[in-house]
């Protein structure tokens, strides 16, 4: 990504050229072998961060990295068997559910918090 951002600046436009359909075709290759979490994180890492803050494309980057982290933890939780998602509203409900899961000896908890 640096090389092709290095390139797309350059006078000659042979570099350009390189830069918009070699390199491009290149990450889109590399991109296809990368799971959902790895592009969840290349999206906030390297496309949310280089946009203007006030930009609308940055709203959409970080909504797609959501929904991609979160398919992530639900397909990884879907391997572990039994859980207790002891999300909650508040704070004092969340340690509490979190609390009721250990002591019902659940052995997995998403999201638990303790105080």
């Amino acid at each position: 990504m640096d090389e092709q951002r290095e390139r797309i600046r350059s006078c000659d436009p042979a570099e350009r050229l390189a830069a918009a359909l070699l390199i491009s075709g290149e990450l889109s290759r590399r991109l296809r072998l990368l799971g959902n979490a790895e592009i969840a994180q290349l999206l906030d890492d390297e496309v949310c961060a280089n946009l203007s803050i006030l930009a609308p494309e940055v709203t959409v980057c970080v909504e797609a990295a959501l929904r991609l982290g979160l398919k992530h933890e639900r397909d990884h939780l879907a391997t572990l068997g039994t859980f207790a998602d002891v999300t909650a509203a508040s704070l004092d409900e969340h340690v509490k559910k979190t609390k009721d899961a250990i002591e019902e000896r659940v052995p997995v908890l998403y999201q638990p918090a303790f105080q």
